[in-house]
């Protein structure tokens, strides 16, 4: 290491220790997170070959030896936890745990693909854009909070696992739509190859729903979709409505982003956030970390939209305002990854950092307290889905999308 590299080391170093922990906790996860991976940089790791026995096998068996680290990785690792709970798993790990973890263990394949064999048969006739599909294919999934999935018994352990209810700390409600409040945000990646405009002409990302009827003063929506139109503009359209406020599906993007921007046959990380402003609410859209497009959505702010929040992704979650088009139309036919539903405005800094990225969860049991819509907060992750968990072959297993926030909102693949 030269003079010069020693000087820069050191000075980065006081930088950092002339920061509070409030100042160093803003530009990670958390304090906790810090102190962690410094426990990480200091912790010595042998050069030592793990996938031969003999190196590393003195007493007993070096079967057992697997099976206590496979045990360890399949029964402890926090799947949905923060970054701060996995790297102290790390932390405490044996050498043999890390190497397992980091070299055999499958953790990061993976993608949802919608409409594999492709569209399939049309059920009957197009009606308002959105065709049925013969054979319907969606993710459901419900706001919650959400009690043990294991269920409420025995009594010692009858909450383990249940959703926390604290709406100080942004731990409500996981689909939480409300834009006068924090706003949403919803980020994933997409590659689409083309539309078959003789199947759908619209093709639903996500749709989430309030369980009211349109015509009510408390009906809630807001639906993301894929548009194909003649002349290519306007493939991205939004509907974001509080009772008869709100708009109908209006574009998000720019003039410039078009239906061949989408059917690329590339993968692109798309962003959307919402907020309300004094004059409607402001939308801003990225592709690839960047902003495309920023517009202000509407005439009038929208209040926030209550109820048993239900989202579908994929397919209509039910009929659209003042259409007969069924529920479960519009299938999409796209593969998709990194789905996150936010209940904040994500800021381009946020974003920008972290849309190539993975991110941590950990909202139910690792809360970081909700300050501000700038900090990068765990807690205002409401649903995460990596799409990681492969194909098992039993049909009960593979229709349970796990959802990687920490708040267990799995949702259930039909199709």
């Amino acid at each position: 290491m030269s003079l010069k590299d020693y000087y820069n080391k050191a000075k980065s170093i006081q930088a950092l220790a002339n920061k509070s922990a409030e100042e160093i906790g803003a530009e990670v996860e958390s304090v906790g997170y810090h102190q962690e991976d410094i426990i990480r940089e200091e912790r010595f790791i042998p050069s030592v070959d793990f996938s031969l026995p003999r190196n590393f096998a003195r007493y007993g068996s070096a079967v057992d030896y697997y099976k206590q680290s496979l045990k360890r990785i399949y029964d402890y690792f926090p799947y949905d936890g923060s970054l701060r709970e996995r790297i102290k798993w790390e932390n405490e790990s044996t050498y043999l745990d890390l190497y397992l973890y980091q070299n055999e263990y499958p953790r990061t394949n993976g993608y949802a693909l919608f409409s594999p064999s492709g569209w399939g048969d049309l059920d009957g006739s197009i009606v308002d854009g959105y065709g049925l599909p013969a054979t319907l294919e969606y993710i459901y999934l419900e706001g919650g909070p959400h009690i043990n999935a294991g269920g409420m018994t025995p009594i010692d352990v009858q909450f383990t696992g249940s959703n926390y209810y604290e709406p100080s700390k942004n731990r409500d409600n996981n689909l939480k739509y409300d834009l006068q409040g924090n706003g949403i945000s919803l980020e994933f990646w997409l590659k689409k190859d083309a539309f078959d405009t003789a199947k759908t002409r619209k093709e639903v990302v996500f749709d989430l729903w309030n369980g009211i009827t349109s015509s009510a003063d408390n009906y809630g929506r807001l639906r993301l979709e894929l548009s194909a139109t003649v002349d290519g503009a306007n493939p991205l359209i939004l509907t974001a409505m509080s009772g008869t406020k709100g708009v109908f599906e209006s574009p998000i993007a720019s003039s410039t982003f078009t239906t061949s921007s989408i059917t690329d046959s590339n993968w692109h990380h798309y962003a959307l956030t919402l907020l309300s402003s004094s004059a409607g609410f402001k939308s801003s859209f990225y592709v690839d970390g960047s902003p495309e497009n920023q517009t202000t959505l509407g005439t009038s702010s929208i209040n926030e939209v209550t109820g048993a929040l239900r989202a579908t992704i994929g397919a209509l979650a039910t009929s659209p305002s003042s259409s007969a088009a069924p529920a479960y139309s519009g299938k999409l036919s796209a593969s998709m990854d990194e789905f996150r539903y936010w209940k904040t405005e994500r800021n381009p800094k946020n974003i920008g950092r972290y849309w190539f990225t993975q991110v941590g969860g950990g909202t139910n049991d690792d809360p970081k307290p909700f300050v501000d819509t700038t900090e990068n907060v765990n807690t205002a992750l409401g649903v995460y889905y990596k799409f990681n968990e492969g194909i098992t072959g039993v049909t009960a297993t593979d229709a349970i999308v796990l959802d990687y926030s920490g708040r267990v909102t799995n949702g259930s693949w039909t199709g």
